[in-house]
Formats: structure tokens, C-alpha cells, sequence
């Protein structure tokens, strides 16, 4: 696996380049800063007089979670973060637009270095950091406060995977190793899309574990066991002990059944695709009603398809384009 050049000019140049990231992230944010409560901000932050009661965070460990906070889901994580955003900032949006931000910057910095760690340099980690952190359509999900549970996930997601790139380094290994499931449990329960973390950090152990080492592949697996752990442990949590039995909580299929489901959702990544290229069109909502005969379903799981037999065909002659269409698929 790829080490980081550990010297202190390299550590020196890290940091700057960090802070830089923040100072650039905080700066394209600014003029948001005190914007108004919107969308479902009025719902579960302003609507909930029970985040100015600091006492009902202990609502988070028991069955009462779902009826105080409103959350159709368990997500206590980034729930206490909003019981401690609401304190700290008098229930003013001013704290919750900081904290966003915040986190927004803190993920731009932890791409930076897990992109350090794998491919080295500074020029490819720091671009992909500051596109990560400018492009528009991260701007729903810093902006609007009470989605704040999709950078927190990603930033523990981020987190869990850089500190498990550090564990195979570091000189006391488990304190890293430790954190990093940790985090990997934090980022799954901020949001549940996080319980992609195996799948991610399965990639980047495949891609990038020491093949000069016969017995890389058994330290390997007995690493990524405790990341299973983890994800055992949030199914448990999140499907077992914390399931919201109220009627109203049950998920609808788009589309009525499994062939609808993926229709639209066919058609809803080649839109992503489509936004993350071409920067106009972007809306709190695209409505998408298509059925599985639709041209653009069947071109969007061509494009797709590609993209896995491309991101699977480069994965030993280059590494960087794999790790970044695989991660994408992911």
C-alpha cells in the first residue's frame, strides 16, 4: 500500500494546504451565513421546540427518539449534533450554517489527504479537494441546516478510511485502527447511505494493499473483519433495536415495484451525471416519472456499465482512474 511522505516540510506544506482548503470552503459559503430556516429546516430544527431542551438528548439511546425528533430513521449522531448546534447557538441558523460549512471543509481537507496518502503529490489531492468543496451541487446539502446528516456521514465515512490507511503505518497501530471503526459506526449512524463504508474501504484495501507482501492479504482480512463489525453492529442497532413502528415511517418504492425503482433511479444518475458536468439546471427537486422501455433508462445503464467495465479494466495499469470510477459507482 502507498505511504505519505512523513518529513516536516511535507507535514508543513499538508497543514498550509488544509487550512487553505477551510479558508477557501469558508469563503465561497460566506453569503449563506445567515440565511434563513427553509424546507425541512422548519420541520426538524425550528418546528422542534425540543432541541432548545439540552436534557432530551438522552431521547437518542430509547424508543422515544422517533417520536421527539421527528425523524422517520434512527440517526442519533447527527441528531445530538443538532441538540448541541441548538444550544450553543441560542436555536439562531447562524450556528447551524457555521457548523455546515464547517464539516463541508473538513471533508474537503480529509479527500485531500486520503488522495495524498494513495497517489501522492499535492497538485491531483488538492484539486480534487477544492472541486470537491466549490461544485455547486454539494450546496443543498451544506445549505439547508437540517441536512446536515450528509456531510456528517461523509465526514465520518472520510474519516474511517483515512484512519484505516494510517493503521497500517503508524507505529501504535491500533489507536488508529481503533478510531477508524469508530468512525465507520458514527458515519453509519448520521445516515444510513454511509453503510457503503465497507465497499469503499474493501476498494481502496484491493487496489492498494503491498502485493511484495505474501501475507499483506491475511493482515488484510482480519483488518477489514472489525470494519464488518461495525456494520453488523449498525444493522443491529438500526434494524432490530431502534426500528420506528410507526405506519407513516414505511418506505415507498418510486415506480410501485423493484422494475420502477430501478427506472428512476436509472434516469435520477444519469441526471446526477449530467449536473456534475454541465453546472446549470440544478433544483431542490427533479421530477422524474419514467418506465423501464425509456431511452434514457437504457442509455444511462449503458453509461454506467461502461464506466465499471473501465473502472474494473485500469485497475492494475491505473490506479487513480479506477479508484475514482469505482468510488463514484459506489
Amino acid at each position: 500500500m502507498t505511504t505519505e511522505d512523513t518529513s516536516p516540510k511535507k507535514t508543513l506544506t499538508k497543514i498550509g494546504l488544509s487550512l487553505f482548503i477551510v479558508f477557501f470552503t469558508f469563503i465561497i459559503y460566506s453569503n449563506t451565513l445567515h440565511n434563513p430556516f427553509v424546507y425541512d429546516d422548519r420541520i426538524i430544527i425550528s418546528g422542534n421546540p425540543a432541541l432548545n431542551d439540552i436534557s432530551k438528548v438522552k431521547v437518542i439511546f430509547s424508543k422515544d427518539y422517533f417520536r421527539v425528533t421527528g425523524e422517520r430513521s434512527y440517526r442519533p449522531v447527527s441528531t445530538a449534533l443538532l441538540f448541541i448546534e441548538s444550544a450553543l447557538g441560542g436555536g439562531e441558523p447562524f450556528a447551524f450554517h457555521v457548523t455546515g460549512i464547517a464539516v463541508h471543509a473538513l471533508n474537503g481537507v480529509l479527500i485531500f489527504l486520503i488522495a495524498g496518502f494513495l497517489f501522492g503529490g499535492t497538485a491531483l489531492p488538492l484539486f480534487s479537494a477544492l472541486l470537491f468543496t466549490a461544485h455547486p451541487i454539494q450546496a443543498e446539502a451544506v445549505n439547508v441546516m437540517s441536512f446536515i446528516e450528509d456531510p456528517l456521514s461523509t465526514l465520518f465515512l472520510l474519516g474511517s478510511v483515512y484512519l484505516y490507511l494510517l493503521s497500517g503505518k503508524a507505529r501504535l497501530k491500533a489507536i488508529p485502527y481503533a478510531a477508524s471503526l469508530c468512525f465507520a459506526l458514527a458515519a453509519m449512524l448520521s445516515k444510513e447511505s454511509a453503510a457503503v463504508l465497507p465497499a469503499v474501504v474493501l476498494l481502496t484495501a484491493l487496489l492498494f494493499r503491498d502485493k511484495n507482501d505474501p501475507r499483506s492479504w491475511k493482515k488484510d482480512v482480519l483488518k477489514y473483519s472489525g470494519i464488518l463489525l461495525s456494520f453488523a453492529i449498525f444493522i443491529v442497532l438500526r434494524f432490530v433495536i431502534f426500528t420506528n413502528d410507526n405506519p407513516a415511517s414505511e418506505a415507498v418504492r418510486p415506480g410501485g415495484n423493484a422494475l420502477g425503482v430501478f427506472s428512476i433511479m436509472a434516469a435520477a444518475f444519469f441526471k446526477y451525471l449530467k449536473l456534475f458536468f454541465a453546472l446549470h439546471g440544478y433544483s431542490i427537486e427533479h421530477c422524474i416519472a419514467v418506465g423501464p422501455s425509456s431511452p434514457v433508462v437504457w442509455f444511462s445503464t449503458l453509461i454506467y456499465a461502461l464506466l465499471l467495465v473501465i473502472g474494473v479494466a485500469f485497475s492494475r495499469k491505473m490506479k487513480n482512474l479506477s479508484f475514482g470510477i469505482l468510488f463514484f459507482l459506489i
